[in-house]
């Protein structure tokens, strides 16, 4: 059976779940064979993440809606992250990769980290297939170009790991597990009051350790930190397991649709004398648009903040979220702003001393 389709699944999958809500991101979490199954809890993370890019790229950011489902405010998660520009050997190996699934992806990127590239040189590079990857990452690997600084980007990062254990505190998502040499029972809310989730044991997946014992474990001090457990990500509670049709009600499959945003929308009420008012006031809206464009300007491959029109229109949902409490359809903003961009491009042109006129 395809471990999309199982009635439970492991807290690894729930996670890549939540990141991504695509199937193959709760495949590749699954738990193969013990003695094989390498793929630590940081793997499976970044491949669920490598699938929310895409359908980021295709108009449904997942995090925001995670943000908006949480009411987490973003701001109390910002962090500083460095971003390096890409050379044109790079973008070219990446835009290989990323019309590949999503495996090919993620070992292109293991592959291009310090660790990744040394280990590919002692096992053989000529081994990579198909050829046209082997070549690409070749190019990038006899690349001498220096790397310009890198740019410093505040950014807001959802808590996955302290969401999820909110959750199961709260009783919204129930969980079922093995203490040590007894049968699977659900761990209980007063139970979960006194337990935490980390990444343990030598497999470095996500486990259920006791408050205060996971320090110890993250360090290698504590002897599960050795335990092969009965399972990948054995912790004080082994197995754990979560039911799937529980997982889909709390992080459906498909974007969440604002009904009343949609049909207020769709006729333009504004446009007639009487008619029903907006759901938000695209005035507001158009003049956070332009500010956002004079801001970022045009769209670069090389800002990861602003690569595609796709992360324009996030930031009008979130501006809606925040200023009227509504979010408009993504088609709906997408229709908006198609006028602006050419207004906005016109203007830019007509600036005298443009380099463009």
């Amino acid at each position: 059976m395809n471990a999309f389709e199982e009635p439970f699944w492991n807290l690894d999958q729930l996670r890549a779940w939540m990141i991504s809500r695509a199937p193959e991101a709760v495949q590749f979490a699954r738990i193969g064979n013990v003695s094989r199954d390498t793929k630590t809890s940081r793997l499976i993370r970044r491949f669920a993440e490598l699938a929310a890019l895409r359908a980021a790229k295709k108009g449904r950011n997942i995090e925001e809606e995670l943000w908006a489902a949480s009411s987490l405010d973003p701001e109390s998660y910002q962090k500083t992250r460095s971003f390096y520009s890409l050379s044109p050997k790079e973008r070219a190996l990446r835009g290989y990769c990323e019309r590949r699934p999503l495996e090919t992806e993620l070992f292109m990127e293991e592959a291009l980290t310090r660790i990744g590239r040394a280990r590919l040189m002692i096992r053989g590079l000529d081994r990579v297939e198909p050829e046209r990857l082997r070549s690409l990452l070749k190019d990038v690997f006899a690349d001498n170009a220096g790397q310009e600084p890198p740019r410093e980007v505040v950014v807001s990062l959802f808590p996955y790991r302290d969401y999820l254990l909110r959750l199961f505190r709260k009783g919204a998502l129930v969980a079922s597990g093995n203490l040590p040499g007894k049968r699977a029972l659900e761990i209980s809310l007063a139970e979960w009051a006194g337990l935490e989730i980390a990444e343990g044991d030598n497999t470095h997946r996500l486990g259920v350790w006791r408050v205060g014992r996971t320090a110890n474990v993250k360090h290698g001090a504590d002897r599960l930190n050795l335990s092969t457990g009965l399972y990948p990500g054995a912790g004080d509670i082994e197995n754990v397991r979560v039911q799937r049709e529980g997982i889909l009600k709390l992080f459906p499959a498909n974007a969440p649709i604002d009904e009343k945003s949609e049909q207020a929308e769709a006729g333009r009420p504004s446009m007639n004398k009487g008619g029903r008012p907006p759901v938000v006031d695209w005035d507001v809206v158009k003049s956070e648009f332009f500010r956002l464009m004079e801001h970022h300007d045009n769209f670069s491959p090389d800002d990861p903040e602003w690569n595609a029109q796709a992360r324009l229109e996030e930031k009008i949902e979130g501006f809606c979220r925040n200023k009227f409490g509504r979010r408009p359809g993504r088609t709906t903003i997408q229709e908006r702003i198609a006028p602006w961009l050419r207004e906005w491009k016109q203007r830019k042109t007509a600036t005298p001393g443009n380099p463009e006129t």
